[in-house]
């Protein structure tokens, strides 16, 4: 085709019960409620708080951590360790089936997950999460008082990340929750760097479309597959006659330009399943998946209408 792109708040959870509650801790607060038994109580000092932990990235918002436990004594004294220290939302759940839909949908940065538990183990809890592909790298400190080695050797399969014996120290505690916040930090830097290589790698550096590379490779696999299911699939390679003429008078800037906006026509033009890359200078190919000839024709018969219609500003 020819042509010339503030305070603490705690609320309820309504939809997790009686044993299930939400807390945003938001600022620094001192610790007000006294000693019990089960873990090692928060230091009343706040000096001793450590709140530099505070995770780097806290004003996008507070990181969501779910403590899921059915002790109500346990989920009260960890509530009290991350009393004074700000950029945390918890949440709290002594069911941990309603704690695993809870994780499924919000998506939390750090789990606390007891052991043992009536309704779910540990493990299963374990299990079932690292299931979710967009859960697989949540980091999960489990907490028990089994000092077991094959506990340990069990966890540790299914996914854990790190291990907290009971009762342990204010700030053992703290000191693991920097160290799995920092080590999620590094992975969501590694897979935002890996995600942009693969832009960079895949993209055609002027018009935003596939490059040539990662065209053919798309293209190799449909045709493969068209080949094994016989399913037909077609074709169309498009360029812009006279473009040199362009470059010549108005200057490579402008033909830029004119590479851009016919990019992006080619791009509004087709449909979300069809595959469109610069392959050339000026030129251009479009993978109709899915798609006979006569049919592939007729869309490249309209967009060959589109850009003739269209002025270049």
């Amino acid at each position: 085709m020819n042509a010339p792109g503030a305070p603490a708040a705690a609320a309820p959870a309504a939809a997790h019960g009686r044993d299930s509650k939400l807390v945003t801790h938001m600022g620094n607060h001192a610790a007000g409620r006294p000693r019990r038994p089960g873990l090692r109580a928060m230091p009343s000092d706040p000096r001793h708080l450590q709140p530099e932990i505070a995770p780097q990235g806290a004003e996008l918002g507070p990181v969501r951590v779910a403590v899921v436990d059915d002790s109500g004594i346990d989920r009260d004294l960890i509530e009290q360790h991350f009393k004074a220290l700000a950029g945390f939302e918890l949440g709290f759940f002594a069911d941990p089936r309603k704690g695993l839909d809870w994780c499924i949908e919000n998506r939390p940065g750090l789990i606390l997950l007891d052991h043992l538990m009536p309704a779910l183990s540990g493990v299963e809890f374990l299990r079932r999460l690292r299931a979710d592909p967009e859960l697989a790298q949540v980091p999960v400190i489990m907490i028990t008082a089994s000092d077991g080695r094959e506990l340990l050797e069990e966890v540790l399969q299914f996914g854990m990340t790190d291990f907290l014996r009971k009762p342990f120290e204010h700030a053992e505690l703290l000191a693991r929750v920097r160290n799995m916040l920092e080590l999620r930090k590094r992975q969501r830097q590694l897979e935002e760097a890996n995600r942009q290589l693969f832009v960079e790698a895949t993209t055609d550096a002027l018009t935003g479309l596939k490059n040539r590379r990662y065209f053919l490779e798309i293209l190799g696999q449909e045709m493969e597959r068209a080949r094994r299911y016989r399913r037909p699939c077609t074709l169309a390679f498009v360029d812009l006659d006279r473009f040199k003429r362009i470059n010549d008078t108005h200057g490579h800037a402008a033909g830029d330009h004119v590479l851009c906006e016919f990019a992006r026509l080619l791009a509004g033009e087709l449909r979300g399943a069809d595959q469109v890359g610069r392959v050339g200078g000026e030129e251009f190919a479009v993978l109709f998946p899915e798609t006979g000839l006569s049919q592939a024709a007729r869309a490249c018969e309209h967009l060959q209408a589109t850009v003739r219609a269209h002025t270049v500003a």
